[in-house]
Order: C-alpha cells, then structure tokens, then sequence
C-alpha cells in the first residue's frame, strides 16, 4: 500500500507490514462468534492466497513509485528523462565512435578515397577512412578514420596498422593514440550534462558556453573557464590571456564547435587554444577567428594489486581490467560513490585510485588489495589531476594486474 506525503513524496508499505495488513483483513473476514481466527500461515492454503495477494501489491506500489520517480530529473530514465530533457531542448546523445588520425605512406599522388578500411592488430577493429586523401610528394597524408564499432574502442599507438582495402600505391598505414568515442549517452550522463546546461537560452557566461558545445553533434566531452582579470592567468601551466574564454572540447566538428562558442560570447571577449576556426556572422557578415582547445592525450596506466587466496576466477585479471576499463569511461552504470554515478574521466578532472575499488568489488574480486595511478608506467601514487588541456585516456593493455 502506498501513501502519499506532499513534504516527503510517496511512501511504500513494507512488504511484512503489507502482508500482515492483508492477513488481518482476511481474519477480519472470516471472523466468527466463539470461532478462533483463521490460520493465515504461508503455508495453508489461504496463506498461499494471501501471499500472492501480497505479491500483487507490492508490484503495483513498486510501478507507482517508479512512475513517481519519473518525474524527478536526477532519478528519470528512458523516455521519462527524454520528455524532461526536451523542456531544455536537449537530446539524449546516441552512440559516439572513436576516431583515429592516422599516417598513410605509398607513391605520391595515391588516391584513397573514403571508406577505405584499416584494422588493429589488437582487437580486430575495423576503421573507415572519412574523407577523399591523395598521399603527398614526400609520400605521405595524414587522415581521420571512424572505428566501426560503437563506444569505446581504444587504439593505442601504432596498433592501427593493418590495411585491409587494397589500394595500389598505398603501401602502410600506422596511428597515434585513438579519441575514444562512448556508447548512447547514459541517464547519469545525460543528467549530468542537463544540469550543466540549465544556461543554455542564456549569453556571456562559462555556462552558455557549456551548455551549446556540449549538445555539438559528437562531442563527447568539454571543459570551460575564463580569466576575466586584465593581466595573463595560467592554470595547469596553460596561459590565458586577459579576458578570454578557454574551452577544451573532445569529439565534434571544428566549424560547429567554433560556431557554438561565437553564439554564446559577448563582444570583446578573447580566446585561448590550439584550433581556430573563421565564423561569419549571419547578420553583419563580419569574420570573426574563434579559437579553442583540442586536449592533447594524457594515457593513465593503473596497476591493481589482489591477494590469490585460492578462490580468484578463472578469468579475474580481464574481469578487473573490464571493471576498471568501464569505470574510468563512465559505463559502470550500477556503482555509485556518496550516491552519486560515477561518469567519465575528462579534463579538469581529479582522479582517485579508490574510484575504482566499489566496481572491482562489484565484478566480484573481494580479494583486490590497492590500485594505484601513472602517468609514466613507473612511478604509482593514489592521486592525479588532469589538466584542462588534456584527454585522459586508458587502454586496457595499460591496465596490469599483479598477485
């Protein structure tokens, strides 16, 4: 049974109370003059009757509280979270494929046109090649692939390296490290990024400018701040100038990003950044240069520590690299920390080496002792900052597991 408190919300009958309920109506029902009450133990036959009752009832205070929770934005999934979303005119962003810049070398004046497909010689993925490319005179092009699988697909350098649509003249091919791309936008994911785009309709602030690069098709992330002083602010080593915006973005395309950022700034506000992209303003015609940040990579190498007290699984080192894997990308959707949903690790953000133990312990390995965080492979702590101009990133080959 369910009762309604206009302070606190629906309030949901435990399922013992509720059967003692149920079963004191059926005494009640049954009661007789000078007769003792009917035995109502699970295991007569009535009892079984109550008992499915009971079970009836629960499930339906379980979908009415469900349907209640629908309503809230941090609790929404699924279409409920769509609806709500749309009140900020935002949608849920689908399945975002990583993306590989790779060098191509054969004779110069090779063409390769696009769809042209390479594969990793570590897990078997298949890339498309994006656009048209001619290798040049010195025998080489650069040139931007999509994996062909959803999510997360890491490629770490010169693993992109085998070509599998034959092209004459077009001898190798090899990469650097792989923009990794994510599966449909989770409902922590998506809530994350509404709350952080309540400024959307609004102009001139950090906010506005969150809130229209991050619904940019394919941009998996971003990361804005500003300097609004007269005088050079350097933060994590990256100098901006006087009066100037810096925004970081992952994934997405230039000219839709650089167009985001004119659209949410008031005039006379500078830039910071690596990429630059020329906008015309629709209504004066003027040509304004918008620079932003493409974060360079910043690859993560964590090592788990376990105890073999003879019962690990059979498989448990690629269970803990799964477990952390996910983690790190934001696709462990059942561990929460202080009740909150653990999302990607992006710029600017700080990075605990507990953050993983809850989903390693939830893959079932309660013999994990510590993990620990590099940058190098060598030297392990407990704790690492990412920089606002850098792309944290993690292969699961960077990912050791010791005994």
């Amino acid at each position: 049974m369910i009762d309604f408190n206009p302070d606190t919300g629906f309030e949901v009958t435990e399922t013992s109370d509720l059967r003692e309920t149920i079963a004191g109506q059926w005494q009640n029902a049954f009661k007789e003059n000078g007769k003792p009450l009917l035995n109502t133990d699970p295991e007569t036959p009535q009892g079984q009757i109550i008992d499915s009752q009971v079970a009836s009832v629960a499930q339906k205070d379980a979908e009415v509280l469900y349907l209640a929770q629908q309503f809230d934005p941090r609790t929404a999934e699924g279409r409920f979270q769509d609806a709500l979303a749309k009140i900020y005119f935002l949608t849920r962003k689908p399945a975002i494929n990583s993306s590989a810049v790779c060098t191509l070398t054969g004779r110069a004046g090779t063409q390769i046109t696009a769809g042209a497909i390479i594969q990793s010689t570590v897990d078997d993925t298949q890339w498309a090649l994006n656009e048209d490319v001619t290798i040049t005179g010195n025998g080489t092009v650069q040139a931007s692939f999509t994996c062909l699988t959803d999510g997360e697909v890491s490629a770490a350098q010169d693993t992109l390296t085998k070509i599998v649509t034959a092209v004459t003249g077009w001898d190798s091919v090899t990469n650097q490290t792989a923009t990794l791309g994510q599966l449909e936008e989770s409902q922590a994911s998506f809530e994350n990024r509404r709350y952080n785009s309540v400024a959307l309709n609004s102009r001139g602030t950090t906010g506005s400018v969150y809130a229209r690069v991050a619904q940019v098709n394919d941009v998996v992330s971003a990361y804005v701040t500003d300097n609004k002083t007269n005088v050079n602010k350097v933060v994590d080593g990256v100098t901006l100038k006087p009066h100037s915006l810096f925004c970081a973005v992952l994934g997405g395309n230039d000219s839709d990003i650089a167009d985001a950022i004119y659209h949410s700034l008031s005039a006379g506000c500078d830039y910071n950044g690596n990429t630059s992209v020329n906008v015309t303003d629709e209504y004066t015609g003027a040509v304004e240069t918008v620079t932003f940040t493409r974060p360079a990579a910043y690859p993560f190498y964590i090592k788990v520590t376990v105890q073999d007290d003879g019962n690990l699984p059979n498989d448990y080192v690629n269970t803990i690299k799964d477990a952390v894997f996910d983690n790190f990308y934001g696709n462990d959707t059942e561990t929460k920390i202080n009740n909150e949903p653990l999302l990607r690790i992006v710029m600017n953000s700080d990075v605990y080496a507990s953050r993983f133990t809850p989903s390693i312990l939830n893959a079932g390995i309660p013999q994990m002792l510590r993990v620990e965080l590099s940058l190098d492979n060598k030297t392990f702590t407990d704790f690492i900052h990412v920089p606002i101009d850098k792309e944290p990133t993690l292969n699961k080959s960077d990912i050791t597991v010791e005994v």
